[in-house]
């Protein structure tokens, strides 16, 4: 039936960009961390329900390595007809368009973040 995971799963990646303070530019994104829940293969076992093996080591690798691929630029945005952005470059152009006479400086920016207390940095 349904051996694995339970109800639904939600899980988080966390990006990093560096922002010089002066500069209005982010720097291409990083990967931080990736979070997701505890994921385990269950099977009654002489009528015991028994936990196999946890699969949370494999998929928070997989998400890990999607993620990557994403971010070094196998993976790209369109802006415009023609105009092709790496991640980092979109936001920089969202953020400016969306900030009073596209003045945006990241010394601004990074007083309106938040960074999760529970981010981990880890691949594996």
């Amino acid at each position: 039936d349904n051996a694995c995971c339970g109800e639904d799963k939600e899980f988080s990646i966390v990006l990093q960009a560096p922002c010089p303070a002066a500069s209005g530019e982010l720097l291409p994104f990083t990967l931080a961390s990736v979070d997701i829940p505890d994921m385990e293969i269950n099977e009654p076992v002489l009528g015991v329900q028994t936990t196999i093996v946890s699969i949370t080591p494999i998929i928070r690798k997989l998400l890990w390595q999607q993620a990557l691929k994403w971010l070094e630029g196998e993976t790209t945005m369109r802006w415009g007809a023609a105009e092709v952005l790496q991640p980092s470059e979109v936001i920089t152009r969202l953020v400016r368009l969306n900030t009073l006479h596209q003045s945006f400086l990241c010394s601004s920016f990074l007083n309106h973040l938040h960074v999760p207390e529970n981010a981990t940095t880890t691949g594996e």
